[in-house]
């Protein structure tokens, strides 16, 4: 018995451990739970440099092609984009088209890939490892939750950060709503709160600590299906004056998105620039596909 009280307490205590990318778990070198990034036994891909930090948030993918280590074939390749600050960008495409590969390149964890990723101007490559990991942020489908207060769970993303500053967060979140309603409030432990709160609510609680961390730059991974009125409304408040990239299925979604690029087996198919009305003007390019014996960099 009291090896299955001690079993069930360890069960909570990691209860819905999926990380989103934070300094910690980059320092750490490992975000391997939230399978997004692959674990790396190395040095930093970029080192510390001072005073070198972009002009802007403008991201741009110039000839960008990338091989994962054992495989024939590129994860992507033929990789032409841009994303202009204070815009939204829907990646589009089926698992494995390439999109979270692109986003991995984007996040630093390899530099061993043909091309240039570009963040102001700046290749990321010669980026402080610091400043890159503060210039990004990442809001996933399965939120990183650990046994601790609501409050300090939120407070994960910018561990200085006061009391009124998280909360302040989580109210931009539409997290108020639910969190009042606990009877200890943000001092309610995250695994008692757990079985009460939808998907939707935990995908709150990560959009509050994006606005915490206050990037300039936030990936939107796996946006919940049917989301509630009140996630959208958090994740419009959040998309101002940012640089959003969301990784999407094809579904329409309830924000302001100005390109939607279509991805296919590791290029982009078409790209769709959008306005508020509907579609104002579709790309449709021949993309080449690799040549036999062409050099891809891998991880």
């Amino acid at each position: 018995m009291e090896k299955l009280v001690h079993s069930l307490r360890t069960s909570l205590n990691t209860l819905r451990i999926l990380p989103v990318v934070c300094s910690a778990a980059l320092k750490a070198g490992c975000c391997k739970a939230c399978g997004f990034c692959v674990r790396k036994n190395e040095e930093p891909v970029v080192a510390d440099h001072v005073g070198m930090l972009p002009a802007n948030n403008d991201i741009t993918f110039e000839q960008v092609a990338f091989r994962y280590e054992g495989s024939t074939h590129a994860a992507v390749y033929d990789i032409n984009l841009s994303l202009p600050q204070n815009t939204i960008t829907s990646l589009v495409g089926p698992v494995g088209c390439g999109k979270a590969t692109l986003l991995r390149l984007l996040m630093g964890y390899t530099k061993n890939f043909a091309g240039t990723i570009r963040i102001g101007g700046m290749d990321i490559c010669d980026l402080p490892a610091s400043a890159l990991e503060a210039l990004l942020c990442m809001v996933h489908g399965n939120v990183f939750l650990f046994n601790d207060s609501i409050l300090n769970n939120i407070r994960s993303a910018r561990p200085e950060a006061s009391d009124s500053e998280v909360q302040q967060a989580a109210a931009a979140a539409q997290c108020d709503r639910f969190i009042k309603g606990f009877r200890n409030g943000y001092k309610t432990s995250m695994c008692l709160a757990v079985p009460s709160l939808s998907k939707d609510e935990l995908y709150c609680i990560g959009i509050a600590r994006a606005f915490l961390k206050n990037s300039p730059i936030v990936i939107l991974y796996e946006l919940p299906a049917d989301a509630h009125p009140a996630v959208y409304d958090a994740l419009n408040e959040l998309s101002q004056h940012r640089n959003v990239i969301l990784l999407s299925d094809d579904r329409d979604i309830d924000l302001p998105v100005y390109q939607r690029v279509h991805m296919e087996n590791g290029h982009i198919l078409k790209k769709e620039y959008m306005q508020l009305t509907g579609v104002s003007e579709v790309d449709r390019r021949s993309f080449r596909q690799p040549v036999t014996g062409e050099k891809f960099y891998s991880l």
